[in-house]
């Protein structure tokens, strides 16, 4: 699998996206980065939250360097100013101020509330080591793995991402996968909300995207044979 295609598949607005700063997922969650949930605010304390979120921190702003604050700099590229690495008694404040919050809104909603961010090559380095876990969970589901067209492995990925569990979430896809049956993939991989259209349609088309690939090689296949 290519991880830098699945990481953008999964960064884009459509799927999971990409949120430096804390916030609530549809189900009341507080979530960061590329839908990386934190289950507790002492776990959230675990993670290298500086401040930031949109404007630099009071120590950025003034230059300083005293009590460890750092001068700003630049978020890869985000625009938004980092300064200092937050205590862990910032990052529980912030977690517990997120959690009592109303859930389900506009991921950018929770950046007026919030002033700590995570810097882009941390959510990178989340990101990848999901995608590594989640790939091997597959590959133990389905033995074929390194078979399946590159766009099957994206969309198992985005199921098992999103999910959890492709095999128990969806047990009649599992068994067309299995059997490399890609458009009845695209048929059982529909979500219900808070899923939204354009990720359903995203992962379908991927499905069906496979299976012409699928039946390409199998017409170059037979073709050659013909030759021979």
């Amino acid at each position: 699998m290519n991880y830098r295609e699945a990481a953008a598949m999964l960064g884009s607005p459509d799927v999971e996206g990409r949120v430096a700063h804390m916030y609530l997922d549809s189900k009341g969650k507080v979530t960061v980065g590329v839908g990386q949930l934190l289950p507790s605010a002492s776990i959230a304390a675990e993670y290298p939250f500086f401040l930031g979120a949109g404007k630099p921190s009071q120590a950025s702003m003034s230059g300083s360097t005293a009590g460890g604050a750092v001068p700003a700099m630049s978020n890869g590229g985000t625009g938004i100013t980092v300064g200092r690495r937050a205590t862990r008694q910032e990052i529980e404040a912030e977690f517990r101020k997120v959690k009592a919050l109303t859930p389900n809104l506009p991921a950018r909603w929770y950046g007026k509330h919030t002033t700590l961010v995570l810097k882009e090559e941390e959510i990178t380095a989340l990101l990848f080591k999901r995608i590594r876990t989640f790939e091997t969970s597959l590959r133990g589901v389905f033995h074929e793995w390194d078979k399946f067209p590159a766009s099957a492995q994206l969309a198992l990925l985005d199921l098992q991402y999103n999910t959890g569990s492709v095999a128990s979430k969806f047990p009649s896809l599992t068994r067309a996968a299995k059997a490399h049956d890609w458009a009845r993939c695209a048929i059982e991989c529909h979500r219900a909300p808070p899923v939204g259209a354009k990720r359903n349609l995203n992962t379908r088309l991927l499905f069906l995207q496979a299976a012409q690939i699928d039946k390409l090689s199998l017409r170059s296949a037979s073709g050659a044979g013909v030759h021979r």
